[in-house]
């Protein structure tokens, strides 16, 4: 017999056991997580905490927290090759005196920390800041729909950009090449910074948010700038005010370089399709040398059935450009060459239109000549005919065969029966 105290015993082992389990399975579950989040491209928010330094900042105005990353090429004090500075500007719920809340989940900042935009941008040197809007501050005068730029800056955009000057000051970072990012009031922060500081700025991306396109899309403000526009259908107001500054942008009389994307849905809906297209990723984009910096000239040539954009461009030392290849109907790319050498034709991206592919070329250091050569490619009806055509020739030709040995028997037969004839009737 088992007495009372031995069951209690094994029961209680069969509880810690149990319970072991849970805990195990439950710490597996989350190691999991976050290597999905990872493998997906989006570093999670402890990632991210783990991968920047947190900083603060003392201004004229205020003492500004930030947080500071810095990409695996960049060597601080090596002034050989030159970084580019990326400015996250957080949304709505990033605000406070943690120098935590603005490493929010999901985010374009979860993209940029990846491990997947360090492998994709290995040889690229950066350094991404996302400075927090501290609380009772706003990033700008924006009060909604009827946000108009004013000369007057905030606070905090004031001390943001002597954070940036300080930055320059201390480290290798091309002064007109800051890109600025941000969604929600974020993305009103960074088309706000860039209006005052357009000579700084190179690049600007926004996810929704509101803008003064008027104040924005200048020929003088706007020239040589390239600009990455996600709209949201969902949020009316918002996706009337995206649509109006790209209206603008495009009737400039000044080279602009305009990426243009809808989404359904709300400002983070249409983030998650933002993250998913590819074309180059976010920090490829933002890293990626402005058409206009002094440097080396890069020249595409597109050959009978297809063509490339652009055509040329200036490319700052160690800089990188991406091409656009447009293939017609009824052609393919046959083969890529950048400088003689050739590129794989499966490494080319493929992009929303089926006949258009990208390619980002790096580190380039010397003029770069590319070569894109077309050749035909038949349609699905065309290869149904072609089949169709084939077949009723095969056909064709083993009826003629056919009646050919037909003929030949039938004339030796009859050859046959004329001698026979001919025997008996001698």
């Amino acid at each position: 017999m088992v007495s009372l105290t031995q069951k209690g015993l094994v029961y209680t082992m069969v509880k810690r056991i149990i319970c072991f389990l849970f805990v195990f399975l439950m710490i597996f579950a989350s190691v999991v997580t976050v290597s999905a989040a990872e493998d997906g491209g989006i570093a999670s928010v402890e990632q991210m905490l783990a991968k920047t330094k947190a900083k603060t900042f003392d201004g004229d105005y205020m003492r500004l927290n930030y947080r500071r990353y810095d990409s695996p090429a960049y060597k601080p004090g090596d002034g050989a090759v030159k970084a580019t500075l990326i400015v996250f500007f957080h949304e709505a719920g990033g605000e406070g005196d943690d120098n935590k809340a603005q490493l929010q989940a999901g985010s374009v900042l979860s993209q940029l920390l990846s491990a997947q935009a360090e492998k994709e941008c290995a040889d690229y040197r950066y350094i991404v800041i996302a400075p927090q809007c501290p609380t009772g501050e706003n990033w700008t005068s924006a009060t909604g729909t009827d946000y108009k730029f004013s000369p007057n800056a905030t606070r905090v955009m004031s001390t943001v950009k002597a954070l940036v000057d300080d930055i320059k000051a201390t480290d290798a970072i091309f002064e007109d090449r800051v890109a600025v990012i941000g969604m929600g009031n974020g993305a009103t922060a960074a088309y706000d910074f860039f209006c005052r500081y357009s000579s700084t700025v190179s690049r600007v991306m926004s996810v929704g948010g509101f803008c003064d396109a008027s104040a924005v899309a200048t020929n003088e403000r706007a020239k040589d700038k390239a600009f990455r526009v996600v709209a949201p259908k969902g949020d009316k107001v918002v996706y009337a005010n995206t649509r109006a500054l790209k209206a603008k942008l495009d009737s400039l009389n000044v080279p602009v370089n305009v990426e243009y994307h809808e989404y359904d849905g709300d400002t983070k809906a249409a983030l998650k399709g933002a993250l998913a297209f590819n074309e180059p990723s976010i920090v490829q984009w933002a890293v990626t040398e402005n058409f206009s910096s002094e440097g080396f000239t890069l020249s595409c040539v597109a050959g009978e059935g297809g063509k490339v954009s652009p055509t040329s461009a200036k490319i700052g030392y160690n800089g990188s450009a991406m091409i656009n290849i447009t293939q017609e109907q009824g052609f393919k790319i046959q083969s890529v060459k950048v400088n003689n050498k050739e590129i794989s034709v499966s490494s080319l991206k493929k992009t929303q239109n089926p006949n258009i592919f990208s390619y980002t070329i790096t580190n380039i250091k010397a003029d770069t000549f590319v070569d894109i050569k077309f050749t035909t490619d038949m349609t699905d009806s065309a290869k149904y005919d072609l089949v169709i055509n084939r077949t009723i020739k095969w056909c064709i030709g083993l009826a003629i065969a056919f009646l050919f040995v037909a003929a030949i028997i039938f004339g030796v037969f009859w050859y046959e029966k004329s001698l026979r004839y001919e025997k008996s009737g001698k």
